[in-house]
C-alpha cells in the first residue's frame, strides 16, 4: 500500500508540469497564426508532375476524382495520373482505364495496406519512365476531390525551392449528419491550431495522408519505405531526419471524405493511434538526439509532437489517480493556483482560437463546436490509451467510400 501511495503521490506531484508544458506549447503554436502568412511567388508551369492514387476497391469514387484532376488548370501536357489497384475486386481498373488515367495491377499478396501499395507503385512508374522523368509526384486518396489549381500552387512552391508540402485538408461531406459536421469543424480548426501556426512560426509539418507533393528526387533515392500504419507520418519523420522541410500550403485545397458513423471512426483512429505509436517507439530518440546535435527547431518539434500519444496516455493515468485519491483521501496535495490557471486559460481559449482562426461560421455549427471540444478530444485520448496495447497491430482497416462532393464547395 505504501508503495501505490508514493507512486499516486509522484504522479499527482509531477504530471502536473507535463501538462502545463504541453499546454504552453500548444498555445505557442496556435499563436503563430498572429503572424503573418509567408507567400510564394507565382511562376509559369514547368514542373512534370505524376499524380499517384492508391486505391482498393474504390469503383464509386475513382471516376469522380480522375475527371477532376484531368480539369486541372494545368498544361494537360505537363500531368500523368496513375491509380494503383490495390488488389481490387470491383471495376476499379476498368473505370480507370474508360476515364484515360494508367492502371498499374497490383494482385499479388505480399505487404498490405497504402504505404506498400505506394512504394510498389512508385517502382512501377520509375520502370515506364525512368526515375527521373517526372519533377514531383502528388498523391490523393481515391475519395478526394482537389481544387483546379493545385498543380499551380505546387509548381510555384517547387520552383521557390521547396521540397515536400502538405495542401490544407478539408471535407467534401460536411453536411452529411451530425458526425460529420463534428469532424468538419475539428478539421478546420486543426488546419490553423497545428499547421498554419508552425508555418508562420518557420517550423516543419507533417504530411496526413493526401494533398501531399514530394520532389521527384526525394522519390527516386527513398520510394516509400515505411512500415507503419501511419505511412505519411513515418515518411514525414524520415524526411525531418535528413534535413527536409515540410510546407502547408494554403492556397489550395484537398477535400476528403469524412465517415458517417463512429464504428468507421472508432478503427479508423485506432489504425492513427498504433501507427503513431510504432513511430514513437521507433523515431523518438533519433528525433532528440538528432534536434539537441543539431540544435535543430524543427526536429525537436517533431520530436515533441511524437509524445502526445504519451501525453493522451498520462492525461488518463493523471485523471484516473485524482478520482482514486478522491474517493480515499490517500494524500493531500494542497491546491496549485498556477496549474488551474494555466488549464482554464487553455480550455477556454484554445479550441475557440482555432475557431476563430478558421472562420468557421458559428451560429450553424455551436453544437457541433461543443460536441468537438467535449467528446473529440477527450477521444483522442481514449484512442491513444488504446492503441498503446494493439501497438503489434498491422492490419490495414479498408475505408469505405460513396460521399459525393457536397453542393456548396467550389473547387
Amino acid at each position: 500500500m505504501e508503495i501505490f501511495k508514493s507512486i499516486l503521490i509522484w504522479i499527482l506531484a509531477n504530471f502536473k508540469w507535463g501538462i502545463i508544458f504541453m499546454c504552453s506549447y500548444l498555445i505557442l503554436i496556435a499563436l503563430g497564426n498572429l503572424l503573418p502568412r509567408p507567400k510564394v511567388r507565382p511562376s509559369p508551369p514547368s514542373t512534370r508532375f505524376a499524380i499517384v492514387i492508391p486505391a482498393h476497391n474504390e469503383e464509386r469514387v475513382i471516376g469522380d476524382l480522375i475527371r477532376n484532376l484531368k480539369a486541372m488548370d494545368y498544361p494537360k501536357e505537363l500531368f500523368d495520373i496513375y491509380v494503383i489497384c490495390d488488389r481490387c475486386t470491383d471495376r476499379t481498373p476498368e473505370i480507370v482505364r474508360e476515364e484515360g488515367a494508367v492502371a498499374l495491377i497490383k494482385e499479388h499478396e505480399g505487404k498490405r495496406g497504402k504505404g506498400a501499395a505506394l512504394d510498389w507503385g512508385l517502382e512501377q512508374i520509375f520502370a515506364l519512365k525512368g526515375r527521373k522523368y517526372y519533377d514531383a509526384f502528388c498523391f490523393f486518396d481515391a475519395d478526394n476531390q482537389v481544387r483546379t489549381n493545385f498543380l499551380q500552387v505546387m509548381n510555384d512552391h517547387l520552383n521557390s525551392g521547396h521540397n515536400l508540402m502538405q495542401a490544407f485538408l478539408d471535407l467534401k461531406n460536411p453536411r452529411s449528419n451530425w458526425i460529420t459536421r463534428t469532424i468538419f469543424v475539428e478539421q478546420r480548426s486543426t488546419n490553423f491550431l497545428w499547421h498554419g501556426g508552425k508555418t508562420r512560426w518557420g517550423l516543419g509539418n507533417y504530411l496526413i495522408g493526401t494533398g501531399m507533393c514530394v520532389k521527384g528526387e526525394l522519390i527516386a533515392e527513398t520510394g516509400w519505405k515505411v512500415e507503419s500504419l501511419t505511412e505519411d507520418l513515418e515518411f514525414s519523420l524520415k524526411m525531418a531526419l535528413k534535413g527536409e522541410r515540410i510546407y502547408w500550403v494554403e492556397d489550395t485545397r484537398v477535400f476528403d471524405e469524412a465517415p458517417t458513423d463512429l464504428r468507421t471512426i472508432w478503427f479508423q483512429r485506432q489504425r492513427w493511434a498504433i501507427g503513431a505509436w510504432r513511430c514513437f517507439f521507433r523515431y523518438f530518440f533519433p528525433c532528440l538526439f538528432n534536434a539537441i546535435k543539431r540544435g535543430s527547431p524543427r526536429l525537436l518539434d517533431m520530436t515533441l509532437y511524437l509524445t502526445l500519444q504519451a501525453y493522451g496516455v498520462f492525461t488518463i493515468l493523471y485523471g484516473l489517480m485524482n478520482f482514486i485519491n478522491g474517493i480515499f483521501n490517500l494524500v493531500y496535495l494542497p491546491p496549485d493556483p498556477a496549474a488551474t490557471i494555466l488549464g482554464a486559460i487553455f480550455a477556454l481559449t484554445y479550441v475557440p482560437s482555432g475557431i476563430l482562426f478558421s472562420r468557421i461560421p458559428l451560429r450553424e455549427n455551436i453544437p457541433f463546436i461543443l460536441i468537438y471540444m467535449g467528446l473529440l478530444t477527450s477521444l483522442g485520448a481514449v484512442e491513444a490509451f488504446f492503441g498503446l496495447f494493439r501497438v503489434g497491430t498491422k492490419v490495414w482497416f479498408h475505408t469505405p467510400h460513396k460521399a459525393k462532393l457536397d453542393e456548396k464547395i467550389k473547387l
